[in-house]
């Protein structure tokens, strides 16, 4: 049997895979998703696990009582394989998995960067306990093994997936423009630059095509961006949305999607943009690179550099063409390369090497 642990099942990347390999292991293998703090769980990930008939364990009351509740719950179903996401999940499902006597202790690294002192104490666990860490990314893995000594035999890359793509979409050229950015309110995510592109681009717009921003999201940084879009007397063409109940909308309703992280590990917003036929704009982090192409499905552009994601940006919002076609591109980029096909072998694979040993 196989436990799939999270900290949290709140809005975010990490936290939505972790439902996907779930979904894609408990149609081979018995499978539970264990979460540490399952006091509260995001009403559309609550409907992706009943919609998926996911066995689902919330852990609840003081870290103490969870911890204790998480070794009962490994020991009474007789857990082979654990699969960790974030960081408190490889900590504390290394050390009550080990306790526990799973033989199979997977890790996982999300990003291609971090604070050295995270990457310390995931650098401990792997080595100690975790038989292999999983990245999602092979930028941060190629990271992690030169600079911080990960063991390269142990670190292993497997791609995020998307799973239930919509029907395509081809949109109407509209008189106004919607470019979408969707996120956590957080640094990683440089405001600044995405804010600073919007204004930049408001300049050279000579399309003669009027456009609207939408930020949608929620996080510690809201009042900073509110403030920074008034310095900018941005108000009249930004909006900015929180935490709405259903994202999709947004993605159907918007023209170009745009990301300015300063570091990711594979985007799973740029997959959401890409299944709905959005046209990408996005810096040049961590493994986002295997989603857009440049001039194919979409723009690339260097981090922290607002004039030339503004020129990018310029391209797409004067041509209604020319996001269809990108967008096209990217709905089959993704259909081809980031469903659930290709992510289900390579977890396969790696469980059925434990199994025999290898």
């Amino acid at each position: 049997m196989i436990c799939v642990f999270i900290r949290s099942l709140t809005k975010g990347g990490a936290e939505k895979q972790s439902i996907i390999l779930t979904s894609v292991l408990k149609k081979k293998y018995s499978t539970l998703l264990v979460v540490l703090h399952g006091e509260y769980i995001d009403e559309e990930y609550l409907k992706i696990i009943t919609d998926e008939h996911i066995t689902l364990v919330r852990l609840k009351g003081s870290l103490t009582k969870k911890l204790h509740e998480l070794y009962r719950v490994l020991k009474s179903n007789k857990i082979e394989f654990i699969f960790c996401y974030l960081l408190s999940d490889n900590i504390w499902g290394a050390i009550i998995g080990k306790m526990a006597g799973i033989k199979n202790i997977i890790g996982g690294v999300r990003s291609s960067s971090m604070p050295i002192w995270k990457i310390l104490l995931m650098k401990s666990v792997h080595h100690l306990i975790q038989n292999y860490t999983v990245f999602n990314n092979k930028a941060g893995r190629d990271i992690f093994v030169s600079r911080y000594h990960f063991n390269s035999k142990k670190a292993i890359v497997i791609h995020n997936c998307y799973l239930n793509v919509p029907q395509r979409i081809t949109r109407k050229e509209n008189e106004l423009v919607k470019i979408l950015t969707v996120g956590r309110f957080v640094g990683l995510k440089d405001f600044d630059t995405t804010l600073e592109s919007i204004n930049t681009l408001r300049g050279i717009n000579n399309s003669g095509v009027r456009f609207q921003f939408l930020i949608v999201g929620y996080g510690e940084l809201e009042n900073q961006i509110r403030k920074l879009v008034e310095k900018l007397k941005l108000k009249e063409i930004v909006e900015i949305i929180i935490n709405p109940e259903k994202i999709s909308d947004y993605y159907e309703e918007s023209d170009i999607y745009l990301s300015t992280s300063k570091y990711e590990g594979l985007s799973n917003s740029i997959m959401e943009a890409m299944a709905y036929c959005l046209p990408v704009v996005e810096t040049i982090v961590g493994d986002n690179h295997f989603l857009i192409k440049e001039g194919i499905n979409g723009f690339l552009a260097d981090k922290g550099d607002a004039k030339m994601i503004s020129e990018k940006l310029l391209q797409l919002v004067g041509s209604g063409s020319l996001r269809n076609k990108m967008g096209a591109k990217g709905y089959e980029h993704l259909i081809k390369d980031f469903t659930s096909d290709q992510f289900s072998e390579n977890y396969y694979s790696l469980i059925e090497s434990l199994k025999a040993g290898a």
